[in-house]
């Protein structure tokens, strides 16, 4: 709740504003109508829920900021659960691993804005307690499981296959096999079916990637989760291959999918880091196994290190960015597009947002009189908040340098048949955020907010 409160009144999160916010302006999920597109791998029940509670409580902003901080409790909550009740390692052990999960940059990476992510954890690791309860109820939370994140339930899927296939060997407690085959076939085949009956993703097959994107691509990868796992990582390194069944094979499955992509197999290269974000689960578990064994001035330092490491980090901004991460990433600028280089940001630095927010508001009542707003994905969400609209708004998808920068709200305004003056919303042309700093000829500053500005975009 720390960063939620420190950032009051705005919402923390890339994704979450960028996707969340559009979808819930306009009540996606609520409609019968959209069920097929809710059963697409990049939609899940994330939509219906955040909503629903838009609708509810009346404000997207406020239903934002208070379901980061939810999902993360249930998160630990379960993590918890699945320690003590799954893994039966004991409520110490299982209240250690929480803590050291709730305080680790890999998880408040997670947290950050990967909602729909946190909610396939919440009920793949309900499923795995539930399975070693040798309860029924854990056929339905594998199918939520799917329903609401691709990533997690493929985890879950494996992590059922490969118990239903070779417990035993690996060291897996006996249990009942209904539920678990239950749970697997069910799971399987709710993973097809919504492969074979939405058009928009491909058949089920194995999903070819672009080849390895050069070896930056890759240091850039294993450097970030190195950062993001660093204090963890050595907790958990004197456990590593000691908890047979669950832990290892979570951890094994997650090595074997990374390395599968480095190849160009399953998750295509720009998505590689969430696969190593999965080992936010297995390495408290390590540490936590590691700690049991040790003294409590060695407990106390391990969770001061991870505090120290944590509260700057959630307190700060990419404007100025906390030291020790700004100084550890400069050797691979890349890894600030994995990680925040601070919490406080959504798709702006929080401390840049009251600018960008009275600069909406100017555009927004341009469209109001007849103009239309051409905005890029990133503001795109902030636009349809504050008009309450599509009309007179367009979304030209997220602009990035591999993308043609600014030149997608160029070539959309051309295509639009409007008499009206075209604007769109950017950042001046001393800032390279997103990787943009070259402004079109075409573009006519109007308004300034401090970093911002309202162009006129002008159609030959």
């Amino acid at each position: 709740m720390l960063p939620e409160i420190v950032s009051w009144p705005y919402p923390l999160g890339y994704d979450t504003v960028a996707y969340y916010l559009p979808k819930m302006v306009v009540g996606f999920g609520m409609r019968v109508s959209d069920i097929p597109e809710l059963l697409r791998f990049d939609r899940g029940l994330l939509y219906p829920l955040a909503s629903l509670m838009a609708a509810s409580f009346g404000d997207c902003f406020m239903v934002l900021k208070f379901l980061g901080p939810l999902l993360y409790g249930l998160l630990s909550l379960a993590l918890y659960a699945y320690v003590e009740h799954g893994l039966r390692m004991g409520w110490r052990k299982a209240l250690t691993a929480s803590t050291l999960f709730s305080l680790s940059l890999l998880g408040l990476r997670v947290s950050w804005d990967l909602y729909r992510n946190m909610l396939g954890l919440i009920f793949a690791l309900t499923t795995l307690t539930l399975v070693e309860r040798r309860s029924w109820l854990a056929v339905p939370t594998a199918l939520i499981t799917v329903l609401s994140h691709e990533l997690s339930s493929a985890m879950l899927m494996a992590m059922l296959i490969v118990r239903l296939v070779a417990g035993r060997r690996f060291g897996w407690r006996d249990v009942e096999r209904g539920p678990l085959l239950a749970s697997a076939t069910s799971s399987v085949a709710l993973f097809v079916c919504q492969r074979l009956i939405t058009p928009a993703v491909s058949p089920p097959q194995i999903v070819l990637s672009r080849p390895l994107k050069g070896s930056a691509w890759l240091a850039s990868d294993l450097y970030f989760f190195t950062l993001a796992s660093a204090p963890l990582l050595i907790l958990a390194a004197p456990s590593i291959g000691r908890l047979r069944g669950d832990v290892d094979a979570w951890s094994a499955l997650t090595a074997a999918a990374f390395t599968l992509s480095v190849v160009g197999v399953g998750a295509p290269w720009y998505y590689r880091y969430r696969v190593l974000l999965m080992m936010c689960i297995p390495l408290p578990i390590y540490a936590s196994e590691t700690l049991s064994s040790k003294t409590g001035i060695v407990k106390v330092v391990a969770l001061a290190t991870l505090l120290s490491v944590a509260v700057p980090y959630l307190t700060t901004s990419p404007s100025r960015p906390w030291n020790y991460y700004a100084l550890a990433a400069s050797p691979l600028p890349r890894v600030y597009t994995l990680m925040p280089s601070g919490f406080l940001q959504n798709v702006v630095p929080l401390d840049e947002f009251p600018h960008l927010e009275g600069l909406m508001k100017g555009a927004v009542a341009e469209v109001s009189d007849g103009c239309v707003l051409v905005v890029p994905r990133q503001f795109y969400g902030l636009a349809l908040y504050y008009l309450s609209s599509r009309e007179g708004l367009v979304d030209v998808g997220e602009v990035s340098p591999t993308r043609g920068g600014l030149n997608l709200v160029v070539e959309a305004a051309r295509d639009l048949n409007t008499t009206g003056k075209i604007y769109t919303v950017w950042w001046g042309k001393a800032n390279m955020w997103y990787g943009v700093s070259e402004i079109p000829e075409s573009f006519k500053p109007v308004a300034v907010s401090g970093p911002f500005t309202l162009y006129e975009v002008e159609v030959d």
